[in-house]
């Protein structure tokens, strides 16, 4: 018996979990037709038959990442890592945008530093009893070098512990040039801890963002004629990619 299940990687996770748990067969289902859905309406029930009809008719093919394995490990850090990498970021954006705002003699002395050295006078700035723009000034170029110093500890603690599970996915990946954990961790997380899903290279180089698909900026497409398509290989062992 088989399940269609729209989200399995959100919303439905969790029953597409218990019921792989229970030995049933799990599909993605993609979101309905728009068409079904502005000539029949949408509900719950439609939706739910949208869904049994895709994997009944084979539409719906797509299995589902488990999402129990190394690589979910390494998606659950990535997170954590790629959010204070972000935050990182914001905070020495905000504190440029404060310091070109500030008081001439605050900004002034400071515009010539590289971003390391600016970090580093604005965590050292002192501010008096806050009677002015200028104290205000000081304590928020302070507070925001303080912020960023501690995003960077946060940012590169989570990126020495990506580095345990991405290397035992995949012990070699990193070894090819231009690939550090980071990146090895995206290509990981695009598979899936179920290699076995992905059928084929030409699968693979689609859900990597490379497939040869044509297209043109205007509302037509080049004549597919112009287009050698690669003849689908069998995916080659797991190990290949590690």
């Amino acid at each position: 018996m088989a399940f269609g299940i729209e989200g399995t990687g959100s919303y439905g996770a969790g029953l597409a979990s218990f019921l792989r748990r229970a030995g049933y067969q799990i599909i993605e289902v993609n979101r309905g037709d728009r068409t079904v859905r502005h000539l029949r309406g949408k509900d719950d029930t439609i939706d739910a038959e949208t869904a049994a009809r895709s994997v009944l008719s084979g539409t719906a093919t797509a299995i589902r990442k488990t999402g129990e394995g190394v690589v979910e490990m390494i998606r659950q850090v990535k997170i954590a890592k790629d959010t204070a990498t972000k935050a990182r970021t914001q905070a020495i954006l905000t504190l440029k945008t404060v310091l070109v705002n500030a008081p001439a003699e605050l900004r002034e002395a400071r515009e010539p530093l590289n971003d390391r050295e600016l970090l580093d006078v604005c965590r050292a700035l002192r501010y008096g009893a806050m009677d002015g723009p200028e104290d205000a000034a000081r304590y928020t170029l302070r507070a925001l070098a303080d912020r960023h110093r501690s995003l960077d500890y946060e940012a590169r603690r989570h990126e020495r512990v990506l580095d345990t599970p991405t290397d035992r996915a995949a012990p070699t990946l990193t070894s090819h040039f231009g690939i550090a954990a980071d990146s090895a961790a995206e290509l990981l997380i695009v598979v899936g801890d179920n290699l076995e899903r992905v059928r084929s290279e030409a699968a693979l180089t689609k859900l990597g963002g490379a497939c040869p698909i044509p297209a043109s900026s205007g509302k037509t497409s080049p004549s597919p004629n112009r287009v050698r398509w690669p003849e689908p290989q069998p995916l080659a062992d797991p190990g290949r990619f590690s």
